[in-house]
């Protein structure tokens, strides 16, 4: 039978789960208007691509760095997150310089 001390700290648990997903659901938007807006230009989109992808590797050090299940864990994150943001780190920091590439290699063909 659990004894409305466990319901009191059940509910505090979840409050605070609910509090980390918000934080986030709120960076991942931000994020995503960041990229809506950056993707108006080669350039912009190039810097997106390596910020970004800058930002999620640091998340994925933070994320292996900490315990899950200290207060330290304000983002939420999670063993699945934080490889999910190792890969998408590397993915995004590859095709920011893989444009950089292909942009000099079209203006030298141009010229």
């Amino acid at each position: 039978m659990a004894s409305p001390a466990g319901g009191r700290r059940y509910s505090k648990r979840a409050a605070q789960a609910a509090s980390r997903a918000s934080v986030c659901e709120t960076l991942k938007t931000a994020y995503g208007v960041a990229g809506l807006a950056l993707a108006r230009s080669w350039d912009g989109a190039r810097t997106y691509f390596i910020g970004g992808g800058l930002i999620y590797l640091a998340l994925w050090i933070y994320g292996i760095a900490i315990d899950l299940e200290s207060g330290a864990n304000f983002i939420g994150v999670n063993t699945a997150g934080n490889w999910l943001h190792f890969t998408l780190g590397v993915a995004m920091v590859g095709l920011g310089v893989a444009l950089g590439r292909s942009r000099a290699r079209n203006r030298i063909a141009t010229t």
